[in-house]
This record gives C-alpha cells, sequence and structure tokens, in this order.
C-alpha cells in the first residue's frame, strides 16, 4: 500500500475511499511498536487499474492486480497483533515472537504473516464523513461529536 511520507504506517487513502498498492513484501512501518495494540485493516471489495476518482460501479469491479493497482476500501476491520515476520527495511526487527504462544510465526522460507485476531471496537475519527459503501459490517465502528 501507498503510505504518507514520513509516516510508513499510514496508509493514503484518495477520493470516493480509494488506495494505491505497491508490490513486493518490503514495508517500513516498524510493526513492533504495534504489537500488542489493535490496529485497522482495510477490506476491499474493488479493484482498478487507474484511480477512478468515483465511487466503484454497483456490479463491481475487477481491472487492476498487482503493482499500480487502485483498490477500493469497503471499511475497516479491527485486528490485535500479537506478532509478525515481515521484511522490515532499515534497522527495524524482522520478526516479532507472538505475544500468545511465545514462539516466532509459523512463517517458513520467503512467507510473510501477522498473527493476532479481528476483535469489535472504535475506529478514530475528527469528521462524519459518509459511508464507505458496500456491504460494510466488519466490527469497528467510529463515534463522533455532532455539532
Amino acid at each position: 500500500m501507498e503510505t504518507e511520507s514520513g509516516n510508513p504506517c499510514k496508509f493514503v487513502q484518495y477520493a470516493h475511499h480509494w488506495m494505491h498498492t505497491s508490490t513486493g513484501n518490503n514495508i517500513g512501518c516498524d510493526l513492533s511498536l504495534l504489537v500488542g495494540k489493535v490496529v485497522n485493516l482495510p477490506i476491499f471489495d474493488c479493484t482498478n487499474t487507474t484511480a477512478p476518482g468515483v465511487a466503484p460501479p454497483v456490479n463491481g469491479c475487477t481491472t487492476g492486480n498487482g503493482d499500480n493497482a487502485y483498490y477500493h476500501r469497503a471499511g475497516f476491520a479491527s485486528f490485535y497483533l500479537s506478532g509478525y515476520d515481515m521484511n522490515v527495511t532499515g534497522s527495524i526487527p524482522n520478526k516479532r515472537k507472538s505475544l500468545v504462544t511465545g514462539n516466532f510465526l509459523p512463517c517458513a522460507g520467503a512467507d510473510r504473516c501477522i498473527s493476532g485476531w479481528f476483535v469489535k471496537g472504535e475506529l478514530s475519527a475528527t469528521t462524519i464523513s459518509a459511508p464507505p459503501g458496500g456491504p460494510g459490517g466488519f466490527g469497528p465502528f467510529a463515534v463522533v461529536p455532532a455539532g
């Protein structure tokens, strides 16, 4: 996923909830800081080869994949991160033992994975926006002041 400049742990989101991809399994986010915390993972329902700038069609779309594809975010799922095995750039640890088992994850060879479980919870929000569209209902919700 394309991340914000200076913040490799925060995804860039374009108009109408589109997100841009980048292939490969190297990340710059220090996942060791997120182990033992709930993170919000984007859930996608549509792909496209260009950033359409509009909501996806009602009948869906599947024209993009791999590098430089755009994915439509249908919502977020809250996930408790208990461990990981990823290719992390810089001096950040590539592996983190699971908080549950105390062992490294069952990834082998070039496989990459995260461990944890999905939870219900509150998303942080500062403004009220339109619903993400699609079936939604992935567990998280947002509470913001009205007025």
